[in-house]
């Protein structure tokens, strides 16, 4: 079971740019169908032919921004709310959005998950 990290995907979709002459969307969509068939866990990679690196990037500091409301003893800490909510916003998105969720309520999605298991 791979799990597939950006700069892997992002090298591949350059590679298929390169070898098979096909454009970034093209090479994009090649790329994921390939991983796909593989059974790759890409749920931590941007596949929108957008500046993966960026995205990643981006993330990460929304994540370390979040890391560090939360002290030694596990309790939180938030001086900025209004920031420490935007940066919960962004992390849902990004997450719903690796998995190919449909933007709803997290609450629903457990809902579903307890309902097929």
């Amino acid at each position: 079971y791979l799990t597939l990290t950006q700069t892997l995907f992002d090298q591949t979709v350059e590679e298929n740019m390169e070898c098979f002459d096909l454009s970034r969307e093209d090479a994009v969509r090649d790329t994921v169908k390939e991983y796909e068939a593989m059974g790759a866990d890409m749920s931590l990679v941007d596949v929108s032919g957008g500046d993966g690196k960026k995205a990643l990037e981006e993330f990460a500091e929304d994540m370390e921004g979040l890391d560090r409301c939360v002290c030694t003893d596990g309790t939180v800490s938030i001086s900025d709310t209004e920031g420490a909510v935007e940066r919960l916003l962004r992390v849902r998105e990004r997450l719903e959005g690796t998995r190919g969720g449909s933007g709803g309520d997290a609450a629903e999605d457990e809902d579903e998950d307890e309902d097929a298991a």
